[in-house]
């Protein structure tokens, strides 16, 4: 397995607290469409299919935890 990005990993977790990639766009003002090539990456890079795994692989590697979306910046309207 690859190693992530600083970004990747940041985006990670984000994703792995169900945040959209409209949200994680507008949290590091980048487009949409440049997240949904990190999120790409990121599947690739995991070698898993979708985010609920990727999401998995965060828990397992202790990147985010159980409830860990009250710790997190709220998504920007």
């Amino acid at each position: 397995m690859c190693e992530l990005t600083r970004r990747e990993i940041d985006a990670l977790r984000l994703l792995a607290v169900r945040w959209t990639n409209q949200e994680i766009a507008g949290h590091f003002q980048i487009s949409t469409r440049t997240v949904e090539s990190h999120v790409a990456s990121i599947l690739a890079k995991l070698a898993v299919t979708n985010r609920r795994e990727a999401a998995r692989i965060a828990l397992q590697r202790e990147l985010v935890t159980h409830g860990s979306h009250a710790t997190l910046l709220s998504p920007t309207p």
